[in-house]
């Protein structure tokens, strides 16, 4: 019934499915958000790790109808541990020729599908990206930063230590 918010946090959810978002997003008489936390929104039964059948939580149709409804508005954007989107609705949502004008900050971190491609589709999406927090994203190694942008959590830690005695110059 909510028509006038620009936050929106259903973060740590194991009851709202991918069809329940993607019919949020897509019938929702409501502006553009600009603060969206959807973070662990997934099943938690360890005895069925990957999950029932319908998924639960944002999943790959939900992030599609997401970004349709408030990528042109939104800043933040938290789907950290939101583990049933797919490479491909990724792919969708963060095209070559998509934009993302007002994005500064996102959280991807346990998206265990994102990759180096993935990952420089997003800073090419995103030209106001700011900080990227990408944990548990193994499959990230190599990616080119861009300039002004920090890529948290993602990498090859050894790159980053300085032995003791040497200077980083």
């Amino acid at each position: 019934h909510c028509r006038q918010l620009e936050k929106l946090r259903l973060a740590d959810n194991s009851v709202c499915t991918d069809q329940g978002y993607t019919r949020l997003f897509t019938e929702w008489d409501n502006p553009a958000l600009r603060f969206v936390d959807l973070s662990s929104t997934r099943d938690v039964d360890n005895a069925n790790p990957d999950g029932p059948e319908e998924p639960i939580g944002l999943a790959s149709q939900g992030i599609a109808a997401l970004m349709q409804h408030s990528g042109s508005r939104l800043e933040v954007l938290n789907i950290s541990s939101c583990r049933h989107i797919s490479h491909e609705a990724f792919e969708q949502v963060f095209h070559a020729d998509q934009r993302y004008p007002r994005l500064r900050e996102m959280d991807i971190s346990f998206q265990t599908s994102l990759d180096d491609f993935l990952v420089a589709s997003i800073f090419r999406s995103c030209p106001a990206l700011q900080k990227l927090t990408a944990f548990g994203c193994f499959k990230v190694r190599d990616v080119r930063v861009p300039a002004g942008v920090a890529l948290i959590g993602a990498g090859r830690p050894q790159e980053s230590i300085i032995m003791e005695g040497t200077y980083a110059e």
